[in-house]
């Protein structure tokens, strides 16, 4: 009786102690389990701390570019307001401007109509003026003109101009219309404008002829072709003693 119960407190014991093992094992493998898992999680939560930590950088570094562009767009629209003023102000003065500028092309078209009538009326009073004058030559010259004729004809025939004298208008340009019309030199002005002449003097159109002849004189006295045809426009409109002048001055003749 007494081995039984030894046996069954051995038995117990042996119950107790295999138990003891099997939960320290138990507790052995559910502690390291907790501890990777802590591990796992303490390693996760230091992810996150650093993404926390990035996050915030990254939201502070965002609040202050959107502080900065806040700050830009403040004086954007500052700028804008002042430009709109300046706008603003630049419409009212070209608003000014334009009324200026009609009541400026008003006036001028008042003056350009002014000055259009004392234009006609300077003209008809050239004109007139112009006309009497020649009235008052051909009056004044009336009793002269026997005498001048006279002398004029006498030194006509005394240095035989009568024959020598030009029958028709004279130009020393043979050439081409085209090369004078592309050439600019003085040579070629002067004979420009010695046919230029010619061609009103032909027309009739004596006193534009005697002008532009007088031009060709301005530019070179010596030139001889526009005495001989000056001396043809004052033959031919009865200033005969104009024309001996430039003839003789061509035959280097003395009276």
């Amino acid at each position: 009786m007494q081995n039984l119960h030894r046996n069954i407190l051995i038995t117990i014991v042996a119950v107790i102690v295999i138990f003891s093992f099997s939960l320290s094992i138990f507790l052995y493998t559910q502690n390291k389990r907790i501890a990777a898992v802590l591990l796992e999680q303490k390693k996760t939560f230091e992810v996150l701390q650093k993404e926390k930590s990035s996050l915030e950088e990254e939201n502070s570094s965002i609040g202050r570019q959107l502080k900065d562009k806040n700050t830009l767009l403040e004086q954007a629209s500052q700028e804008k307001d002042g430009l709109e003023k300046k706008i603003s102000a630049v419409k009212e003065e070209l608003s000014v401007i334009k009324t200026e500028n009609s009541r400026l092309e008003e006036n001028l078209k008042d003056e350009e109509s002014a000055l259009l009538l004392l234009r006609k009326e300077n003209e008809k009073l050239k004109s007139d003026s112009v006309a009497k004058e020649a009235q008052i030559n051909k009056s004044d010259s009336k009793d002269n003109m026997q005498k001048i004729d006279k002398e004029t004809e006498t030194i006509i025939q005394k240095t035989g101009l009568d024959k020598i004298k030009p029958k028709d208008f004279v130009t020393d340009f043979k050439g081409s219309e085209q090369f004078l019309q592309n050439c600019s030199t003085q040579v070629c002005m002067k004979i420009i404008l010695n046919n230029s002449g010619i061609e009103y003097a032909r027309s009739a159109q004596w006193e534009k002829a005697e002008l532009v002849f007088k031009e060709v004189l301005a530019i070179d006295p010596g030139y001889n072709p526009v005495k001989l045809n000056l001396g043809l426009v004052y033959d031919k409109t009865k200033s005969k003693k104009d024309a001996v002048y430039y003839w003789l001055k061509v035959y280097d003749i003395k009276a």
